[in-house]
């Protein structure tokens, strides 16, 4: 979910530029989300690089698929 939430939040700025290039204005206060964002995930990020992020799952713990 946070890998999804970073990807979204660095992606959307970008996206911005690229089809709304006229309307800059809007640029901006997506950045600063984008920016809030990433910062309020840098645990998760910490833990994406080292490799202990937990795994989306579907199945309760203890169940055997």
């Amino acid at each position: 979910m946070s890998a999804g939430s970073i990807t979204a939040a660095i992606v959307l700025p970008v996206w911005t530029l690229a089809f709304y290039h006229p309307r800059t204005w809007a640029f901006v206060p997506i950045l600063i989300v984008a920016c809030i964002v990433v910062w309020a995930h840098r645990g998760n990020i910490k833990k994406l690089m080292a490799g202990n992020e937990n795994k989306l799952s579907f199945h309760k713990k203890g169940d055997v698929a």
